[in-house]
């Protein structure tokens, strides 16, 4: 499995509308991600900002949360259980599962804590 990256995921009720927002401030340009609804805005090498409607986003973006940190590695061979193996090293650091690891059409995700309650994401992508 590869070594994990970064990036910053946000939730958005109109994601092109905030899509346009940061790139403006970034002036960068904005690519097309993995639906009709998720916007991608790479600043750097270093950061990109992922901004997107989902069902797990919009649950979040009803409870009050609307961004989070996404760890995110490329897939080897199955994301699902890349994930799991994934996932029960980071409880073992001590973070906690807020929604356990889904499958979709772009890989596998879980919503975790951090032992401070902050909630992140990690993200196995397909090969």
């Amino acid at each position: 499995m590869s070594r994990p990256s970064v990036s910053l995921a946000i939730a958005s009720s109109n994601p092109m509308k905030l899509a346009e927002f940061y790139s403006l401030i970034l002036e960068a340009k904005i690519l097309n991600g993995s639906s009709n609804s998720h916007f991608l805005i790479t600043y750097s090498d270093s950061l990109m900002i992922e901004i997107y409607k989902g069902r797990i986003f919009l649950k979040r973006f009803r409870q009050g949360r609307t961004i989070a940190p996404c760890f995110e590695k490329q897939s080897s061979l199955d994301p699902l259980e890349e994930l799991r193996l994934w996932c029960a090293k980071i409880i073992g650091f001590g973070a906690k599962i807020i929604e356990c690891e889904k499958s979709f059409s772009f890989g596998a995700e879980a919503w975790l804590e951090d032992p401070d309650g902050n909630a992140f994401i990690i993200l196995i992508r397909n090969k």
